[in-house]
């Protein structure tokens, strides 16, 4: 890579700046690059040393190498920090990519790592590009590596697709433009995630880390700045769609022979964050896995313990909206200095202490306290979210497995039912009197249809938790609408209070035929009856609302 003349000069006055002495410049050059430096430049100056190594670092390819190591025995000199940032500039990527792709903006540099936009002329499409930043050629076999491993996983959904790579002179990948924020901007915008959304999200990014592993691949990124955000609006609400890069570019420690050699370097990664990027450095940290450093060992067999730990961090920050502080600083990481968390529930009274316990015990210091797999974890998640709806269909289910449930069950909710409103029955006999049924095939047809009447109540709840309530209005007439008319219309007479009471009447049947409230433990029967009538309830009203509604429309056209 060439640098203009402007950015030649801009970088010799960086390194005046940061060593104005020539033993300063000697110093970094040997202990950084391990070069000499009257070797390198010749005779002269100060200056003209300057001119003359950063020239021979333009023709020899090492002019990243120098920067990095100039910036990394003088961190703090302002030139050095203000100069990296521009070195790779949208005139130098258009020279580096394909003229296919014109790019037009920058999107993040950050480490080794430039990602700019550009519009496919040839697709007419917009992309983001990543270009990698180094000519080392262990870093360019490793990038080589893993966006070739990553294609496979970028086809899967919420994984962010690449479309193209080129290993040249200059490594780089194109790929699906995502037009979102992270998760990170949402934060820090002081974005309230619901409870719904933060499960929704932690479920599509689990399922997603779990397709990950399927393929052979494991994923070690999950965190804010590297998961982006979509808002979608779907039948009138907010959906939030995660995409992940499916590059897991995070250090993977390993505790092998080079362990020391490979702590040491992330710790001096850590350092360089802590001194110049503060809130990257606290992420770093609150994303770190405790087992690394406590354990001293790292076994990839093990990585749903530590995917399911970043999981639970990530469910943690996005419930509370602050970085989990799980370690302080970095300096005592092998003496294991890690902040057991507090429950969420201190800082939001009204968090469901379910969820809390989920979360905690994802996020436990020591692997073997918490759940044994992603899957498990995720179950738990996704149990919450449909709590009720779950509850409700493992009830009925438990019922319908009993021996003659159509006759015994229905006959059960219609006595029920027809006690609570005597004139039921010849209300009920009224739908079908022209047919001349037998009362027992009348009847069976009435369970056949209560049956079909439940089920459609669950669809009901579970869509209008998806939709907005204007959803139905759009697509009516649907099969709830038109029974509501048909009740509605004068010859069947039917109150609206009879909704109540078939709610009731159907409750109790349930409660009546399900084996899980009848225990040895009467105490415990109590409270699994209480939880089963609060679930039935909160299922079948959202669809009998809907249904009295109709009902009163048509009552007063």
């Amino acid at each position: 890579m060439n640098l203009s003349g402007q950015q030649q000069k801009k970088l010799q006055n960086a390194l005046i700046d940061a060593f104005p002495t020539k033993s300063s410049l000697e110093q970094m050059l040997l202990f950084e690059l391990d070069k000499n430096l009257d070797v390198i430049t010749g005779e002269g100056g100060l200056e003209d040393k300057i001119f003359n190594l950063v020239k021979k670092a333009i023709t020899e390819n090492w002019i990243q190498e120098l920067i990095n190591a100039a910036r990394n025995s003088n961190p703090g000199n302002i030139l050095l920090k203000a100069f990296s940032p521009e070195y790779l500039d949208l005139a130098s990527a258009s020279k580096i990519i394909n003229p296919r792709y014109c790019v037009y903006k920058t999107i993040s540099k950050k480490n080794q790592v430039y990602v700019f936009r550009a519009f496919d002329s040839l697709l007419a499409r917009d992309v983001a590009i990543k270009i990698l930043h180094s000519d080392k050629p262990e870093s360019k076999l490793f990038f080589k590596e893993e966006v070739t491993e990553a294609v496979r996983l970028s086809q899967e959904p919420n994984f962010i697709t690449i479309y193209d790579a080129y290993f040249g002179d200059d490594y780089y990948y194109v790929m699906e433009f995502i037009n979102g924020q992270t998760i990170r901007k949402y934060i820090n915008d002081q974005h309230q995630f619901s409870l719904d959304d933060v499960c929704k999200i932690i479920l599509k990014i689990g399922n997603a880390v779990i397709r990950a592993r399927e393929l052979g691949l494991l994923h070690r990124n999950i965190k804010p700045s590297n998961i982006l955000l979509v808002k979608n609006y779907r039948f009138g609400r907010v959906e939030y769609e995660p995409f992940i890069s499916p590059i897991p570019l995070r250090i993977d420690l390993k505790k092998e022979q080079n362990s020391d050699i490979s702590i040491n370097q992330f710790n001096c990664y850590l350092e360089e964050l802590r001194q110049h990027h503060r809130k990257e450095y606290e992420e770093e940290l609150a994303y770190l896995i405790p087992e690394q450093f406590l354990f001293r060992e790292y076994d990839n067999s093990k990585i749903e313990k530590a995917t399911q730990y970043r999981l639970g961090s990530l469910a943690y920050e996005l419930f509370t909206s602050k970085i989990p502080t799980t370690y302080k600083e970095h300096d005592a990481l092998e003496e294991y200095q890690h902040f057991k968390l507090k429950p969420i529930k201190q800082k939001l009274p009204n968090f469901p202490k379910i969820m809390d316990d989920i979360i905690l015990k994802m996020i436990s210091p020591k692997p073997e306290d918490r759940y044994e797999n992603i899957e498990d974890a995720l179950e738990l998640i996704r149990r919450h979210i449909d709590f009720e709806l779950i509850t409700v269909k493992e009830s009925y289910k438990r019922c319908a497995y009993k021996q003659d449930f159509d006759n015994k069950f229905f006959d059960s909710f219609y006595q029920k039912f027809i006690n609570k409103c005597p004139h039921a029955r010849e209300k009920f006999s009224t739908f079908d009197s022209t047919q001349k049924l037998e009362e027992s095939k009348y009847w069976n047809r009435q369970h056949q249809l209560l049956k079909q009447a439940v089920l459609l109540l669950f669809v009901y709840f579970e869509e209008n938790k998806q939709f907005s309530s204007n959803y139905y209005k759009q697509e009516e007439p649907n099969i709830l609408s038109r029974i509501a008319e048909i009740h509605s219309c004068t010859r069947k007479n039917i109150p609206t209070n009879m909704y109540q009471l078939f709610i009731d009447a159907l409750i109790e049947t349930a409660i009546e035929f399900d084996d899980w409230c009848k225990s040895g433990d009467p105490e415990l029967n109590r409270e699994r009856i209480r939880l089963l009538k609060k679930a039935w309830y909160k299922v079948l009203k959202p669809g009998t609302d809907y249904m009295k509604s109709k009902y009163d429309e048509k009552q007063n056209t």
